[in-house]
């Protein structure tokens, strides 16, 4: 039984030396990473919602081409309504479609 501990205790004990390496090396730890990933996000939620927030009321018949566009048809249809809206609302348009394709 003494063997199988000592062998744990070694590989525990090489597995913190390669961590230690790699943060050394200029790696990051998984919590930061994590932590990272976790801003990124909130971030980006969050500049989805003032995107929302702040973009100017649209009327009923181009509610469905303001979408995700799938094919070129889609595409063609969302520019004729940001066109549209871009001269009147021109800083809003702008933003939202930068934080939306854009980041």
């Amino acid at each position: 039984m003494k063997n199988g501990s000592t062998k744990t205790k070694t590989a525990k004990k090489a597995a913190k030396e390669a961590n230690k390496k790699s943060s050394e090396a200029g790696g990051i730890s998984t919590r930061n990473a994590i932590g990272i990933l976790v801003i990124i996000f909130m971030f980006s939620i969050l500049s989805l919602v003032c995107v929302y927030s702040c973009f100017p009321e649209v009327e009923e018949s181009e509610k469905q081409f303001m979408k995700l566009p799938r094919d070129i048809e889609d595409a063609k249809h969302l520019g004729v309504v940001l066109s549209r809206y871009k001269d009147k609302y021109f800083v809003e348009v702008l933003g939202g479609v930068f934080i939306t394709y854009i980041l």
